[in-house]
């Protein structure tokens, strides 16, 4: 019969293996979990025009998606736009969902009627506005896709008493 300490010793060699084993797989999975945290997307607004339709006036914003990540995809949900001067809703807007690929930039459009009401502000001394943006959104890594993440976005564009972006065309959104 062996005794217990001759069993302990053959046994050694395989746990140490066995630990060694958990420990690489525990730091490789470690690094690939790093690798592939997604960055938010930066969103930029680029400028905008005050222009007559008919009888009613509109501003049209133009926005840049830039999506920053390798190999990662972003699904969009409807991105739902707000624009305030003053704490009064000036207007809303939704922009469809969409696929974003990696390192992919998207520019989109983006109307707002009621232009009046931002003239008048503007004629009135009221030199900025508050565009929001409500993004929701699915990271796409390798071949699943992550849970809705939401990205509340906002900026404060100035403008001069034409109604021109005073600084900085390059406006970039923040988080909320």
């Amino acid at each position: 019969m062996r005794s217990w300490k001759e069993i302990s010793k053959t046994n050694f060699p395989f746990y140490c293996w066995f630990f060694q084993v958990i420990l690489v797989l525990g730091m490789a999975s470690v690094v690939i979990w790093l690798s592939l945290v997604p960055k938010k997307p930066p969103i930029h607004h680029l400028r905008h025009s005050v222009s007559e339709i008919i009888q009613n006036s509109c501003i049209i914003f133009l926005l840049q998606i830039s999506n920053p990540n390798k190999g990662i995809s972003i699904y969009y949900n409807d991105i739902n736009l707000t624009l305030y001067q003053d704490n009064a809703t000036l207007g809303t807007n939704t922009v469809p969902g969409f696929c974003q690929g990696h390192k992919k930039n998207v520019i989109c459009n983006v109307p707002f009627e009621d232009g009046d009401q931002f003239q008048r502000g503007i004629d009135s001394g009221i030199d900025y506005l508050r565009l929001c943006l409500d993004p929701t959104g699915r990271y796409k890594i390798l071949w699943w896709k992550t849970r809705h993440r939401l990205m509340g976005l906002e900026a404060s564009v100035r403008f001069d008493s034409q109604g021109r972006i005073h600084g900085d065309r390059n406006v970039k959104l923040h988080t909320t």
